[in-house]
């Protein structure tokens, strides 16, 4: 519990850093969530959404796919250390983890995988517009005729 509490507020700290600009703040505050507790789905989305930022991608992903793998499993947990999260919200988390590894398939031209992954990001958060947006970029690549029905 302790563990939990001291990564929420050192999560906090560092986005308000983030908020005002302060970036070496925020990472310094992003990296003692981390360490406080390696396993919160909260912590790694913030990392890889940092991580995809900096377009250090393949770092950003691995930290996504552990992200979704705690998020899951958190979810499922009959106790659940962040019992404040609930459904909508870990598949919001669900989809912008899937946003994350879908875009690096996207970067690297592999449209059946980031089709598979930009589709989940929408199926756990249907508002997730740029996984909406990447698919229809997707299409447009691909020379679909789906293109209008995505836009």
């Amino acid at each position: 519990m302790k563990e939990s509490l001291e990564s929420e507020g050192y999560l906090a700290l560092a986005i308000v850093e983030k908020k005002q600009k302060n970036y070496k703040n925020y990472f310094e505050y992003l990296e003692k969530a981390y360490n406080s507790s390696q396993k919160n789905p909260q912590v790694m989305l913030e990392l890889s959404e940092h991580y995809m930022f900096k377009n250090d991608l393949d770092r950003a992903v691995k930290i996504a796919r552990f992200g979704l793998l705690c998020s899951e499993k958190l979810q499922h947990a009959k106790t659940c250390k962040f019992k404040s999260k609930t459904r909508k919200d870990y598949n919001e988390m669900k989809s912008r983890f899937n946003y994350i590894i879908a875009n690096r398939y996207h970067h690297q031209k592999r449209y059946k995988e980031a089709l598979h992954h930009y589709n989940l990001s929408i199926s756990f958060y249907p508002n997730n517009f740029e996984s909406q947006f990447g698919l229809g970029q997707i299409h447009l690549a691909q020379k679909l005729g789906q293109c209008i029905s995505v836009f």
